[in-house]
């Protein structure tokens, strides 16, 4: 857009104190999913914990008002799973997903 370049999807991850690895994707593409597969080295991850969930919505404008205040809400996401040490994720379009992995 305008000359400018943006990766459709950025990741983040983090240690909790109990060990725990939280990870945050976001899928900025407005139309299109896309599937990630990530290495889990130095981590012995057996599973993706039912903690994962998901901000979306089915417009690029929804928002929040007093009348709809949960038309962007947080939901349960299922999206995921661990499997040889990789973590796979399939990320609808304009979605922030978050996810707990033991």
């Amino acid at each position: 857009m305008g000359g400018e370049a943006l990766p459709q999807v950025t990741v983040s991850a983090s240690r909790d104190a109990e060990g725990k690895v939280h990870v945050s994707l976001v899928n900025i593409d407005h139309s299109g999913e896309a599937e990630i597969s990530l290495g889990l080295r130095g981590l012995a991850a057996e599973s993706v914990q039912a903690f994962g969930t998901i901000l979306t919505a089915d417009r690029m404008n929804a928002h929040n008002t007093f009348e709809k205040p949960d038309a962007v809400a947080p939901k349960a996401f299922d999206g995921a799973n661990v499997e040889g040490g990789r973590l796979s994720v399939k990320l609808p379009p304009m979605s922030v997903v978050t996810l707990a992995i033991h």
